[in-house]
């Protein structure tokens, strides 16, 4: 089955935000500073959690205030999905299926948040695990296909314009037996991702897995220039 390439529609003017959670405090004073800094966006955490996989996040009437708050200053509010426990990552379809209707119930609680970035940086293990099966062979790229997938699917169905995010880290060891941070670099879990996706692992034919890709460009050490880069396939 072949699938058509589409053209992506021309890219909108550059817009400049913030990653922080502070403005669930505090938002009215954090927006209008904001407004005074010229930014226009805030991405903020919200917990997905196996345990409890139906439950809305803990700082629901937070994100009320804060998304009431946003529309009022102008400013677009972003929701990065976060797994509380790496070692409960959505790697099953029961999982998957769990963390797609959560974010479903999310989404139509706060319509007002037409941005979402899927399940953080799951090349790393601090976030997502298994990263690699026993075999030493990288198993997390098909399952955040299988995940994201879901999640694409649930948003879609609640909001045709909701936009879907990927993510990823700029770093990964590739080592699955290493003594530490057993990581995945992202041009290989890109490779993974794209493999389980061309086979279908991820739901078949030839529905989107997001609609873009949010990449953290850290430096390698946080006092590096932006002129240092990695060594590939770290980004």
């Amino acid at each position: 089955m072949a699938c058509a390439l589409t053209v992506a529609p021309e890219a909108a003017a550059l817009g400049v935000g913030i990653t922080e959670d502070d403005p669930k405090s505090n938002p009215e004073f954090f927006y209008s500073q904001l407004v005074e800094l010229g930014a226009t966006r805030n991405v903020v955490r919200i917990t997905w959690d196996a345990a409890a996989p139906a439950a809305l996040p803990d700082e629901a009437a937070q994100l009320d205030r804060l998304v009431a708050s946003a529309e009022r200053h102008d400013i677009e509010v972003v929701f990065a999905v976060y797994v509380r426990r790496a070692g409960a990552s959505p790697t099953t379809r029961i999982r998957a299926a769990q963390l797609a209707t959560w974010a479903a119930a999310v989404a139509r609680r706060w319509p007002e948040v037409r941005t979402w970035i899927g399940p953080n940086e799951p090349n790393q293990p601090r976030f997502w695990r298994p990263q690699f099966s026993k075999a030493c062979v990288n198993v997390s790229g098909a399952a955040y296909a299988a995940a994201l997938g879901a999640m694409y699917d649930a948003l879609k169905t609640v909001d045709a314009d909701i936009q879907v995010l990927g993510s990823l880290s700029p770093r990964g060891k590739d080592l699955c037996r290493a003594a530490s941070n057993v990581s995945t670099s992202p041009v290989r879990f890109l490779a993974a991702l794209g493999k389980a996706y061309r086979r279908g692992q991820a739901r078949g034919g030839c529905t989107p897995l997001m609609d873009g890709l949010s990449f953290h460009p850290y430096p390698p050490r946080n006092q590096d220039s932006p002129a240092k880069g990695y060594i590939w396939p770290k980004v």
